[in-house]
């Protein structure tokens, strides 16, 4: 019988300290922390798209100006504070980056 090969998980967020850190995971969407000076700025948010989502891969990611080391379920106060989500589906061929209306009034589609 051969022996099973050993699986190595790693968190995805580096630590708390990581201004862009992954402060938890519901089902399939991540729910990160955005720095405040960052929060409208979409080539900062593409640059972490690009560490955060595989490509090719289904990836969900909700955006939010907390501290990094805010903790889930967030308060309704951290709910407030949503700056964009980021949902992309392999299954339907979709893929759609879009701001909350406090961050980008105006924005298309702006939740």
């Amino acid at each position: 019988m051969k022996p099973l090969p050993v699986l190595l998980l790693l968190p995805l967020a580096v630590s708390a300290a990581d201004p862009w850190a992954v402060i938890g995971r519901q089902g399939l969407v991540q729910f990160v922390a955005v720095p405040a000076t960052l929060a409208a700025d979409r080539a900062a948010y593409d640059e972490q798209l690009a560490r955060l989502c595989r490509p090719e891969t289904t990836c969900f990611v909700n955006f939010y100006a907390v501290k990094p080391d805010t903790v889930l379920p967030l308060s309704d106060d951290g709910e407030k504070q949503a700056t964009a989500t980021f949902r992309r589906s392999m299954k339907n061929g979709a893929e759609r980056f879009q701001w909350a209306c406090r961050v980008k009034p105006g924005a298309e589609g702006c939740f």
